[in-house]
């Protein structure tokens, strides 16, 4: 580790921070802009989005901006992608990934891992990048860390509805649990969204953020067997979060969070 974030007092002082941020990134991009073809991975956005205006304003040119769309309800946002690129005047290339696209990449794709990749999102950042190479251009710039850095990610403000039910008098949060443990397979979707929020808020952070997940609701010896279960310490994922999470210091749940991210 070679650096620490240190929390500190919000001094209301807006208009200077949003300076230095604006700086910061301009300096950033000027930096990474190569002498060769360059393009932007504009998904849509707002960190993408962000990195692919300043880019084009540095550049003193829009630059071509290369976007990966799903065939899907609710998962494609090319339009936002549309709408950014012709906002600052970018040549934008579109791909649509197919299901075969993916069946016949992943194996590609994880070989050529150093390591396990658990995210989804490396299939479409291949495919922009291939998109791009078939353009000429042999360096992409991308937008990422917004979320981390603002506090933007909906699970943040998930963690803060939770934190409402302990305010609550013990006995309303006794009578909840209750209630909720006997409508967690209810046919009617709000007593199971009730039912699910009560087991979560239930849980301290950071165990919440450990033990909700497929692995903890599937007994390990469904999914497991017993030489690997006894070649390893189960506690050790929630053991080594929470003392990440705990080097924070004295500071409020959302930097706690964001210190752990």
């Amino acid at each position: 580790r070679y650096w620490y974030p240190d929390f500190i007092g919000n001094s209301g002082a807006q208009r200077p921070t949003t300076d230095e941020m604006l700086q910061a990134m301009q300096s950033g991009i000027r930096r990474s802009l190569p002498n060769g073809p360059v393009g932007t991975f504009l998904s849509g956005g707002l960190d993408s989005s962000t990195i692919t205006g300043l880019a084009s304003q540095i550049a003193e040119s829009p630059l071509p901006a290369f976007t990966i769309g799903f065939d899907a309800t609710g998962y494609d946002e090319m339009s936002f992608a549309r709408t950014v690129a012709e906002h600052f005047g970018n040549e934008h290339q579109q791909y649509y990934v197919t299901c075969a696209d993916v069946v016949d990449s992943a194996p590609y794709i994880a070989a050529n891992c150093d390591e396990p990749f658990g995210n989804s999102s490396i299939i479409p950042t291949y495919f922009c990048a291939k998109l791009a190479a078939s353009h000429g251009c042999s360096t992409m710039l991308a937008g990422d860390g917004g979320d981390e850095l603002f506090g933007g990610n909906e699970r943040y403000a998930k963690q803060r509805i939770f934190e409402h039910f302990g305010r609550l008098p013990p006995v309303l949060q006794s009578l909840a649990k209750r209630l909720a443990s006997q409508h967690q397979d209810s046919p009617i979707t709000v007593l199971r969204k009730f039912s699910s929020y009560v087991s979560q808020a239930s849980v301290p952070l950071p165990d919440r953020l450990e033990t909700y997940n497929l692995l903890t609701m599937i007994p390990s010896d469904r999914i497991f067997t017993a030489d690997f279960l006894a070649a390893v310490r189960p506690s050790e994922p929630l053991d080594m979060m929470s003392s990440v999470y705990d080097a924070a210091g004295q500071t409020d749940t959302l930097n706690h969070l964001l210190y752990l991210d």
